[in-house]
């Protein structure tokens, strides 16, 4: 999957020319990610894993840092798209159990107890389907 990043091109604030976005960079990218995330820092997180997300659109791991840094930085709606679009990807069953769970931390964050619980029993119960994304209201 990460191959595909050689032909993803950016340009750099400090430099006047385009360099392609090796896997080196992108793992440089995620670390840094991870980094922020894990001491405390959110919204930079988020900020880093937009840009991971448009560099490797089908990565679930990717949409489900997203959802969980957006949980983190009080964007439920946010949180909700990314572990939907997680879920909608080919994952293992502890991926499609973790996104079902951010869906419904985020729910609850946004006071919608019923879906909440819907998803938290679809990751409790291990299904790796018949969670239907519901509508905001």
């Amino acid at each position: 999957m990460l191959s595909s990043t050689a032909d993803v091109e950016t340009n750099p604030p400090t430099s006047g020319r385009t360099q392609p976005l090796n896997e080196a960079r992108v793992e440089l990218l995620r670390l840094v990610a991870y980094l922020h995330l894990r001491y405390g820092n959110p919204g930079s997180a988020l900020a880093y894993l937009r840009i991971i997300s448009r560099i490797l659109p089908g990565d679930p791991t990717v949409s489900r840092s997203l959802a969980l840094a957006a949980l983190r930085s009080n964007h439920p709606e946010d949180a909700i798209e990314a572990a939907e679009t997680a879920l909608a990807m080919k994952d293992t069953e502890e991926g499609l159990g973790a996104s079902h769970l951010l869906i419904g931390l985020s729910r609850m964050r946004r006071g919608e107890r019923e879906a909440a619980s819907t998803a938290c029993e679809a990751y409790l119960s291990g299904k790796t389907s018949g969670y239907i994304p519901q509508q905001a209201a």
